[in-house]
């Protein structure tokens, strides 16, 4: 396992498969080392790799159902351009205070009258 891991990473993949399986043998036997019936089942079923491939199937699918993915794209321009920054708004009397006093971490922008 731990060469497969070391081959997917050689590779720029991603090992999460032999990690899963990697953490479902651990899982296994300390549950086969638990007396008990039940416990020394799926700690056996924990050691067939299509059974882990099932349960891995599962768990990724009931995570995935449950998460939300959001993106971001800023608004292009007329021109196609995306034009991202940041901005502080130096108009008198704006914000919390009257007036806002120089911020020594911000960085300097750049004024564009158009």
């Amino acid at each position: 396992m731990l060469f497969r891991i070391r081959e997917n990473l050689a590779a720029n993949r991603l090992p999460i498969g032999e990690v899963f399986d990697g953490v479902c043998l651990v899982f296994a036997g300390l549950l086969l080392l638990t007396p008990g019936f039940i416990t020394d089942a799926v700690g056996f079923a924990l050691m067939i790799p299509p059974l882990r491939r099932l349960l891995a199937a599962h768990l990724a699918r009931r995570f995935l159902d449950g998460a939300e993915i959001k993106t971001h794209s800023p608004a292009p321009t007329e021109d196609g351009t995306v034009i991202d920054g940041e901005y502080r708004d130096i108009t008198p009397g704006a914000g919390p205070t009257a007036e806002p006093g120089p911020n020594p971490t911000a960085r300097p922008t750049k004024r564009i009258d158009g």
